[in-house]
């Protein structure tokens, strides 16, 4: 398992969550994201506390896990909620998660912290290939790619992907409820969208760092 994470940039992890947790997050998920009872499509985020008693019990598995691909003791870093009803033409496009935290508009002017990783948790099956997670291995050792701030959402994608990364070998992830993938920064990916927009995803992302980087 660690060795695909070292190698590609990414791993599944099955069942972080039981049937029973995800029965109780799913609706926790939900009022956090702040999607409205009546809402349409759409792509609800938020910051959750990470001293949200919520979240202990997923924290303390999520740091265990994190540690194993780390290698050593790790912080989390963050905590966020998606509620995610749109359809294909809405999905996010390909992105790092560094972009997020860097230079989007420099390529070149920083490397992808090795020591930093994201775990995303299901709350929802998501295993369409059209709808769902797509992972572009082998890319989380080279230099933070060309972004653009999407004009919809003010997020990043990457400027023509299909010059930047090999498309036919991105890898789709079905995902099952209570399922994880974890990825470092680097790694490019492609958010979900849903088959019927009326009927959102819900997910947990966790971020973590080493001790040692927070020590720097």
């Amino acid at each position: 398992m660690v060795d695909r994470y070292e190698r590609d940039g990414y791993e599944i992890v099955p069942e972080v969550l039981l049937s029973e947790e995800v029965a109780v997050l799913r609706p926790w998920c939900e009022r956090c994201s702040g999607r409205p009872a009546d809402a349409g499509r759409g792509m609800w985020t938020r910051d959750v506390a990470l001293s949200d008693p919520m979240l202990a019990d997923l924290l303390g598995r999520a740091r265990t896990l994190a540690e194993r691909f780390l290698g050593e003791e790790a912080v989390a870093s963050f905590a966020k909620v998606h509620s995610v009803s749109v359809g294909h033409d809405f999905g996010r496009g390909w992105h790092q998660a560094l972009a997020y935290q860097s230079l989007p508009f420099s390529p070149t002017a920083i490397n992808v912290r090795l020591d930093d990783l994201e775990l995303l948790v299901l709350l929802d099956d998501l295993t369409d290939e059209d709808h769902g997670l797509w992972f572009a291995p082998g890319y989380h050792v080279a230099p933070l790619m060309e972004h653009r701030r999407r004009a919809d959402d003010g997020g990043y994608e990457l400027v023509d992907p299909d010059r930047q990364i090999r498309l036919d070998e991105a890898q789709h992830l079905p995902l099952r409820a209570g399922d994880g993938v974890v990825y470092t920064l680097g790694t490019p990916h492609s958010c979900w969208s849903t088959p019927e927009p009326e009927v959102p995803v819900r997910a947990i992302r966790l971020g973590f760092r080493t001790a040692r980087s927070l020590r720097r």
